[in-house]
């Protein structure tokens, strides 16, 4: 049995508010470490556009952006501190004893227009110099972030297609020869 390790997510929009989904990953077999990256076009689950969305918070604390007074961080996302920020993607780093995060996203400004943002590694382990304050809140949205990614990926949780069927799928498909057509006239005349 195989043990899929996410190391990165990037959420790519897309035309028409159709995007796609970019994850990198290590697949243990047996004693080996097998890393792949693959993108998917599927559209992703409202659930998991949420778990990204729970980073936001994150993202504009360490990147300093977000500067209120030390209260609990969910009061400072029930304040709606982070209504301007929108991640993006996360990377993990670092070695297995001491791994790091980085997450990337988009500042709205007053312009209206978006800035990139790429906060600062944060270390994941309680044990480093100076640790997040919000790191068990931090952790927490990441594996909720990483469940629905596992979802994604297995093909369990995705977004209906935007895009409506060409044909009705419970009318069989017409077939037009000249004798179909003329059979056809013939049944709507009578009806």
């Amino acid at each position: 049995m195989s043990k899929i390790k996410i190391l990165q997510a990037k959420l790519v929009k897309g035309k028409k508010d159709k995007h796609s989904l970019i994850i990198a990953f290590t697949t243990k077999l047996g004693e080996a470490d097998v890393h792949s990256e693959n993108e998917y076009a599927m559209n992703p689950h409202e659930d998991l556009k949420k778990a990204f969305a729970g980073l936001n918070i994150h993202l504009g604390l360490i990147s300093e952006m977000i500067t209120e007074p030390v209260i609990p961080i969910a009061e400072k996302a029930k304040l709606e501190l982070a209504k301007d920020f929108r991640v993006t993607s996360f990377a993990y780093g670092g070695k297995e004893e001491s791994p790091v995060i980085t997450i990337t996203g988009m500042k709205k400004l007053s312009s209206g227009k978006e800035m990139l943002i790429n906060a600062p590694f944060i270390g994941l382990d309680e044990e480093t110099e100076s640790p997040y304050t919000h790191l068990d809140h931090l952790k927490k949205k990441l594996t909720i972030l990483e469940d629905e990614l596992m979802l994604y990926m297995n093909g369990d949780k995705i977004a209906p297609d935007p895009q409506l069927p060409l044909f009705d799928e419970n009318k069989p498909v017409f077939e037009a020869t000249p004798e179909s057509v003329v059979y056809q006239i013939v049944e709507e005349a009578n009806a």
